[in-house]
């Protein structure tokens, strides 16, 4: 999970600083809780393209017709 910095803080795996405004990355979720409940960083929304939704919807074994629209398709995702 991707996470905007808003307030430095020393990584405890590396233990380098990380700067406000820099982007941290994880797949810790504990720690992603930690950093977003101490207010040292934030969730980064991130957009999925039409393609991403299909090869998820894909992956997931749901049936769908490719060529609806976006919106549609995470609809389905949605629903899961």
């Amino acid at each position: 999970m991707k996470l905007k910095v808003i307030s430095s803080f020393r990584d405890k795996v590396t233990r380098k600083i990380i700067l406000p405004g820099s982007t941290f990355e994880t797949d810790d979720e504990e720690r992603v809780n930690k950093l977003i409940d101490n207010k040292l960083a934030e969730e980064i929304e991130e957009k999925m393209t039409k393609d991403d939704i299909i090869a998820k919807l894909k992956e997931l074994n749901i049936d769908h017709d490719p060529k609806v629209k976006k919106d549609e398709l995470l609809a389905l995702l949605g629903d899961q």
